[in-house]
């Protein structure tokens, strides 16, 4: 379509985003009228029609524009989110509605300036409406429900495939055994919004290119996926590897996005390395670490094999490039004949690096002669270069882990020590079971204002008195309430006290969502008087610690969690002969 003929209505309240989004769609093609409220856009829709519809979802009355728009032939529903930096980095999407005539260039515009997806219509599927039209289209269309089952397919796919019936199937179904696993990847990048064309091998058929278009609901739930299937017999072998590869180096990078710890990313970086050559054997020689192995089913790696590598990364070191045994029959270097010997045809070396830092080797075996060709040496020179950064950042994050880990058992350690066990410092799930097997839960009570410290107080002291404890553990465990209550409402609210009895004790749970108590601060906190780490609890520990038998602490991120326990105490015989007789005996 012309971009001349193309016209958007642009309904925004906000001077603004109108003026910034307005220029950034023009500039695209096609012309943009700009209202500010939803009435006037009514008139305009009325008057002048338009291609395109979009209303910002912070317009009072954007249902009505939309309506409107629905009604004047726009059937298909559109989200729009500006792209970052536009100018628009309050980040507020707008609603939009477009014809099917004008679908492909209204998807074009919005994408050049953001990010878009079609929701989910109450009425009936595009494909039900136009089934005639599609039916005659050349290529191949597919409507995918969310786990890649097909909902619909159109007479040039039936034709390819061959299948009797394909609602139900899957698309795996479809496709080589080799492209199940481009299939999987595609679909975990298209929910994280990395949405592109790839080739397939169809089992039935020829090579094909699939041009996916996710859908999303109204709430951002992925719905499916409406797919283009072009046909074209052209394509070839290489074409089919070069997509494959690419789809390899898609996955890797959105693995290592979510990986946590070094043996994901190591696990992700063989995968990758493997997937892209089908090499036998994939390995890591990493500085300071032990070396990483993955072999495929019914491969072998002796000892002197192994050796035979690591002489050949070490060779490698001082020139840090690829290096790479093509023709072992014929190449000089020490490791070649002994690749030969093991019945392999191929070994290459991939330096890595966190940038000026060496860090190690990523090495792959090969047993076809065409997986060590310039393009394959190529991608794997890619994977090298995610895996070296991430596979240091991983090393350095766990480094960090575990460091911070010895520093909390430290504490731990000498905090309980210095008061003799009466100070438990403990993780949440930790505080989590000890609590749950501390007896049976007798009250429990919301801590968000100083009226609910009185109230906290009084609940205390009935339940310890209904319970039978002693006047002097019931004021005690009444005063540590009262203190550690008065924290949480002033520093840490919303929080909660809850009260537990069994035969050996009672047990007063608080809880605060404060930022917790930096570990530094710890021994200050628990053994100085009076020293305050707000805004958390943390003011009064030393009376805790003095009037209460034991405390349960665990404190971090998501606020400060306490246990105070008093031991239920039997009446000294003494007291009780001394109250009989009305008072001292005098001598």
């Amino acid at each position: 379509m012309p971009g001349s003929r193309f016209q958007t209505l642009l309904v925004d309240a906000s001077p603004r985003r109108r003026r910034s989004l307005g220029e950034l769609l023009a500039a695209r093609r096609g012309r943009v009228l700009h209202r500010a409220r939803s009435t006037s856009a009514l008139g305009l829709l009325e008057r002048v029609g338009a291609d395109l519809v979009l209303v910002s979802a912070a317009l009072r009355g954007y249902g009505d524009v939309l309506a409107r728009a629905a009604q004047s032939g726009l059937e298909i529903p559109l989200f729009f989110r500006p792209r970052a930096g536009s100018g628009l980095e309050d980040g507020v999407p707008y609603l939009g509605r477009t014809r099917f005539g004008s679908l492909k260039f209204a998807r074009q515009l919005l994408q050049s300036c953001g990010t878009w997806w079609e929701l989910q219509s109450s009425e009936a599927p595009v494909h039900e409406r136009y089934r005639k039209l599609l039916n005659r289209i050349g290529d191949g269309l597919l409507e995918l429900g969310p786990d890649d089952s097909i909902r619909w397919a159109n007479a040039a796919i039936r034709r390819v495939v061959r299948e009797e019936r394909l609602e139900g199937m899957r698309l795996e179904e479809l496709v080589e055994e080799r492209d199940v696993v481009c299939l999987r990847a595609v679909r975990e990048q298209q929910r994280g919004g990395v949405i592109a064309p790839f080739l397939v091998q169809l089992r039935r058929g020829p090579i094909v290119e699939v041009d996916p278009t996710p859908r999303f609901g109204p709430e951002g739930a992925y719905l499916g996926t409406s797919a283009l299937v072009h046909l074209d017999s052209s394509r070839t072998e290489a074409e089919l590897e070069a997509s494959r590869s690419l789809v390899t180096l898609y996955s890797l990078a959105s693995a290592l996005s979510q990986a946590f710890g070094v043996c994901d990313v190591v696990h992700a970086v063989l995968k990758a390395a493997r997937s892209l050559g089908e090499y036998a054997a994939v390995g890591i020689r990493w500085i300071g670490e032990p070396p990483r192995t993955e072999l495929r089913e019914g491969a072998t790696l002796s000892a002197r094999l192994e050796e035979a590598i690591a002489g050949f990364c070490d060779r490698l070191a001082p020139t840090q490039n690829i290096r790479v045994i093509k023709d072992p029959e014929k190449d000089p270097d020490p490791a070649a004949g002994i690749v030969q010997l093991e019945g392999y045809t191929g070994l290459a070396c991939v330096p890595l690096s966190a940038g000026s830092l060496r860090i190690g080797f990523l090495w792959v075996l090969a047993t076809q002669g065409e997986s060590m060709n310039r393009e394959k040496n190529s991608l794997l020179i890619s994977v090298g270069a995610q895996a070296g950064m991430a596979l240091e950042n991983a090393r350095w994050v766990e480094s960090r882990l575990e460091e911070e880990a010895t520093r909390r058992q430290f504490y731990r350690d000498a905090l309980q020590a210095v008061t003799r066990g009466k100070l438990i410092l403990c993780e949440y799930e930790e505080l989590e079971a000890h609590w749950e097997g501390c007896g049976d839960l007798l009250d429990s009570l919301p801590l968000a204002q100083k009226a609910d410290v009185p109230q906290a107080r009084q609940r205390v002291e009935k339940c310890m008195q209904v319970q039978d404890f002693l006047p002097e553990t019931i004021f005690n465990m009444v005063t540590c309430v009262s203190e550690a209550a008065t924290n949480v409402v002033k520093y840490g609210p919303p929080g909660r006290l809850e009260v537990r009895v069994d035969e050996a004790a009672v047990r007063l749970r608080l809880d605060d969502v404060g930022p917790g108590i930096a570990f530094a601060n710890l021994p200050r906190a628990v053994l100085m008087p009076g020293f305050s780490t707000a805004p958390s609890l943390g003011l009064g520990y030393s009376i805790l610690l003095e009037l209460c038998d034991r405390v349960h602490l665990a404190t971090g991120e998501k606020g400060t969690s306490l246990v105070l326990e008093a031991a239920r105490q039997a009446p000294d015989p003494l007291d009780a002969f001394v109250g009989l007789a009305g008072g001292i005996p005098s001598f």
